[in-house]
């Protein structure tokens, strides 16, 4: 269906999807910032820390 959005954005009735900066913006790096990590975080942040993961897990 077409309103079945993973990232549903409750302002649009769950009829668009959060917008990936506004999610970085208003989520991702203020829940960062109250865990104590103090660099830029950014989607390239989490694309380096999936490949760590999968390496360490000998998936690659």
């Amino acid at each position: 269906m077409e309103s079945d959005w993973v990232f549903a954005s409750p302002a649009m009735h769950g009829k668009q999807p959060y917008w990936p900066d506004n999610l970085l913006k208003r989520y991702i790096k203020p829940a960062a910032k109250k865990a104590g990590i103090n660099k830029n975080v950014g989607w390239h942040t989490f694309c380096h820390s999936f490949g760590t993961l999968l390496k360490a897990n000998g998936k690659t």
